[in-house]
């Protein structure tokens, strides 16, 4: 899933677009609204070293963004959002020399902790920086919110909120939209553990004016795993037709499995790609018996482990 819409941010990218990403994991899921205060200072951490190489032109490329920001916000809001986004400290003060711009980890403190804000005056510093980025930059923006299933209830209860006035942003014209679209990745199976995720995909279903559609990614078939393999050797899907069936059945077509299923191969010589005394022509070579001998990891965690352990004692240290 994360796969297919980082390719879709390519795409985007290319045809103008300005992309955030928040990927959610477990340990950021113990700092509430980390991930996103981070999101935030990766993008002013990009802008800024992608300003330092345009402004050798003469140009500003941060002009219009700094003067949204010094407007949108008070003298008692940028303290707040300083400390969540360092970065934004330079964007707005003008300080974007490159031998300064450093990118940071957010750590939620008890210096964090007194500085927020009750969480609507939270929520609406968010929103009212979404708006100071998007308006200023001219151009939309994809918000890729990645592995929901990790995300705190703070940052789901933030999102929801993002989503609610976006949609009342679209048929009042006294507001400025934000012309955001946003993607959310979740494994189905978690949604019935998590309350908080089952109430906030409930709670964005019924929020105004705004369309959500929702793409179930399916295993992959057979036959897509040998188009995947086929692309992958440069071989005919005819001759690779076999080696995808056992693939398919040691993966049950999970594309992450997949890949590392062949990588595994290639590492333990059980896919090699040698000269061939007989045909006078490199090829791929495989056993077909041994790697359906072969077993599979159980989850991402055991395919890590391996990998570790494949590292030498100095790589490790």
């Amino acid at each position: 899933k994360s796969s297919l819409v980082n390719e879709l941010i390519v795409q985007l990218k290319s045809n103008g677009w300005e992309s955030l990403h928040c990927k959610f994991d477990q340990i950021g899921r113990r700092q509430p609204l980390s991930t996103i205060a981070s999101a935030f200072d990766s993008l002013f951490f990009s802008l800024l070293s992608t300003s330092n190489l345009l402004e050798s032109g003469g140009n500003d490329t941060l002009g219009g963004m700094r003067t949204n920001l010094l407007k949108s916000f008070d003298e008692e809001s940028f303290p707040i959002l300083f400390h969540l986004m360092p970065n934004l400290r330079r964007v707005v003060t003008n300080d974007d020399n490159s031998t300064d711009i450093q990118q940071t980890d957010y750590v939620f403190d008890e210096s964090a902790m007194a500085m927020i804000p009750s969480k609507i005056r939270m929520h609406n510093l968010f929103y009212e920086l979404l708006k100071a980025i998007t308006s200023s930059r001219g151009s939309p923006m994809l918000l890729f919110l990645d592995d929901l299933h990790w995300a705190d209830s703070a940052s789901l209860d933030l999102i929801s909120f993002l989503i609610d006035e976006m949609g009342a942003s679209i048929t009042d014209d006294s507001l400025r939209s934000t012309n955001v679209l946003i993607i959310g990745t979740v494994r189905t199976n978690e949604v019935d553990n998590s309350s908080d995720l089952a109430d906030f995909l409930q709670q964005i279903q019924s929020c105004y004016n705004v369309t959500v559609t929702d793409m179930a990614l399916q295993d992959l078939s057979t036959d897509d795993v040998n188009v995947m393999i086929s692309e992958a050797l440069c071989y005919s899907q005819r001759l690779t037709r076999s080696l995808a069936g056992i693939v398919h059945q040691k993966t049950e077509g999970n594309p992450f499995f997949i890949k590392e299923f062949l990588n595994d191969l290639t590492v333990e010589n059980l896919l090699v790609y040698r000269f061939s005394e007989r045909t006078w022509e490199w090829e791929w070579e495989w056993d077909e018996e041994l790697i359906e001998s072969r077993t599979i990891s159980d989850g991402v965690a055991e395919i890590l482990t391996r990998k570790l352990l494949r590292l030498s004692k100095d790589q490790l240290s």
